[in-house]
């Protein structure tokens, strides 16, 4: 239990840093483009994001724990690599679908998230193995 809450912790980390780059650096001018689609400043709602990434990066790392083997960087990478196809997909792709954003955030949220979750599996598999 030990090596998932510590990878919890870096997980955790690694997702702040990246969703910082991500939404704070790279696509802030998409976003302030969107007007009211997107919550801004005051209106962002930051605890519930950093609850969301606590209980995600547990969830990744228990899984890891429990459910892959044998426990490999490549294996971790692959892990992410899947899952984040997977969220990635439903993140630009299905909100695509639903909301009126522009394809170029559709792409940007799907591609950002497969690079984000492969990461996060490389961080995995350097903390948690055999």
């Amino acid at each position: 239990m030990k090596k998932i809450l510590i990878s919890t912790v870096a997980v955790f980390v690694a997702i702040f840093i990246m969703d910082y780059i991500i939404h704070e650096l790279i696509l802030k001018s998409t976003y302030q483009a969107m007007g009211d689609i997107i919550r801004h400043g005051e209106d962002f709602k930051f605890g519930v994001m950093l609850l969301v990434t606590l209980i995600t990066s547990f969830c990744l790392s228990y899984i890891y724990s429990k459910f892959v083997s044998p426990k490999s960087i490549n294996n971790a990478i692959l892990f992410g690599f899947l899952l984040g196809i997977a969220h990635g997909v439903g993140m630009g792709y299905g909100t695509y679908a639903a909301m009126p954003i522009p394809y170029s955030l559709a792409f940007s949220w799907f591609i950002s998230t497969v690079i984000k979750f492969s990461i996060v599996g490389y961080v995995m598999g350097l903390i948690i193995k055999e």
